[in-house]
């Protein structure tokens, strides 16, 4: 599949819609098996959303609590609840850019392969919808 996150930094769209299209976008890569196979191949992931909102357990200890990766959804749940309740865009753009930069390390070859298996994705269709109501294709 393939993930447009570059839109997270167009400066014409609105923050609010960045942010809920980047829970999109955060939301689908997690759950995609073809990039993570394993739940505990998550992890280096995921320690960008529990470095960058400070996540503790009940008992104060960093990071989410580890019985959490042995489901994605619930992941994704606790990870789109604290990008929902973030309204600084300062801070919001440090994560996008966090993010970015986490795809731009994984080396090209795998991206490449993995878009050319597929044609068409969920967020493709999205910000064409996007694109319609703010008047442009």
């Amino acid at each position: 599949m393939s993930y447009d996150i570059k839109f997270l930094f167009n400066p014409s769209t609105s923050m609010e819609v960045r942010k809920y299209y980047f829970m999109g976008v955060s939301t689908q890569i997690i759950l995609d098996r073809s990039l993570f196979g394993s739940n505990d191949s998550l992890h280096p992931l995921i320690a960008i959303f529990e470095d960058f909102f400070q996540v503790k357990d009940k008992e104060g200890n960093p990071g989410f609590r580890p019985y959490l990766f042995n489901s994605r959804t619930i992941l994704c749940a606790r990870i789109n609840r604290l990008i929902s309740q973030e309204s600084d865009s300062t801070k919001l753009k440090k994560l996008f850019e966090s993010f970015y930069n986490f795809f731009n390390d994984i080396s090209s070859e795998s991206i490449a392969s993995h878009q050319e298996s597929n044609n068409s994705t969920l967020l493709q269709d999205m910000k064409k919808g996007l694109n319609r109501k703010n008047g442009s294709r």
